[in-house]
């Protein structure tokens, strides 16, 4: 998505030299993504849903778990209505390119949160596993 984006900037303002010269087509960039997104988004939705019965399991409502599941489902609503809206909608291009960069910035905030944790959260989840 970042790449169609850089692509389309330097296009709009003819300014193609050196590396970029050697960037793929806007249409085969979208592509990509669009398949990206496709391949993704079965993984992301199966790590939510493990996600949730495994938390329900040990019953663990600290505040980083919560902002945690809070971002993964905002990440997964943000994927799934790129995926619709290019489905329904027609979106292509810097509208998709645009939702995939929010999709995943929401799922880097998840990763944040999880490596950020507390020291103390970290033991106590040890401490509960089965």
């Amino acid at each position: 998505a970042t790449l169609y984006l850089i692509q389309e900037h330097l296009l709009k303002t003819k300014q193609i030299d050196g590396v970029f010269r050697r960037l793929p087509a806007l249409d085969v960039l979208d592509r990509a993504e669009h398949r990206f997104l496709l391949a993704g988004f079965p993984l992301l939705t199966i790590g939510i849903v493990t996600g949730t019965l495994w938390a329900r399991r040990v019953e663990m409502g600290g505040q980083s778990e919560v902002l945690r599941a809070v971002f993964g489902y905002v990440t997964w609503l943000v994927i799934a209505a790129v995926l619709f809206l290019r489905a329904a909608a027609g979106w292509r291009g810097r509208r998709a390119a645009y939702g995939t960069i929010a999709g995943f910035g929401f799922a880097v905030v998840v990763l944040l949160v999880y490596l950020l944790r507390s020291p103390a959260a970290q033991t106590a989840m040890v401490g509960q596993l089965p």
